[in-house]
């Protein structure tokens, strides 16, 4: 075990490219593994860590389900469950918070009992009880609106597979369309 630990802390890394036993005690350690002589150099660590990282960043920015959080200071949010909850829990807790603090992806809420510090995709923004929702936004009362639904709405999605329309044979003619 001993000899496999070694060995593994005088690999060079492939984030830093230099081994962690050089980069923790400034020189190479002596094993059986043939290696080329490098000199230890902070600022190439410190330069290919950052290149990894910007290269993970992007990596991670491009998937489809990633966008920017739309909370902020001053909103009223409802804070998600852990996994371990029941199955007859909601996903969130019933008690609201109050966003204090957002820096980052980091988000700082507040109720009566408790702070909580918290990612921002752990946090549910609470609809607004001013009416400012945009159904609402034409002037008419939230409560007293009807819901008409939309042209696009009624009509039947189109599907991944559309129905094929089969022409009537000709043999029929038009006396029995």
């Amino acid at each position: 075990m001993h000899r496999f630990l070694r060995n593994f802390r005088a690999t060079p890394h492939t984030t830093t490219k230099i081994p962690p036993a050089t980069a923790l005690f400034g020189q190479a350690l002596k094993t059986k593994l043939r290696e080329l002589k490098k000199t230890l150099q902070d600022p190439a660590i410190e330069e290919n860590d950052r290149k990894a990282k910007s290269r993970m960043k992007r990596y991670a920015d491009s998937k489809t389900y990633v966008q920017p959080s739309t909370i902020q200071e001053g909103d009223t949010v409802f804070v998600k469950r852990d996994d371990s909850k029941r199955k007859r829990d909601t996903p969130y807790r019933p008690d609201s918070y109050v966003v204090v603090q957002k820096k980052g992806s980091m988000v700082t809420a507040r109720n009566d009992n408790a702070t909580i510090n918290r990612n921002s995709s752990c946090f549910k923004k609470a609809p607004s009880d001013n009416g400012d929702d945009e159904e609402a936004s034409d002037g008419e009362d939230a409560g007293q609106q009807e819901y008409e639904p939309n042209a696009a709405a009624v009509e039947a999605p189109e599907s991944r597979y559309p129905r094929r329309v089969r022409k009537r044979p000709t043999r029929y003619g038009e006396q029995f369309h």
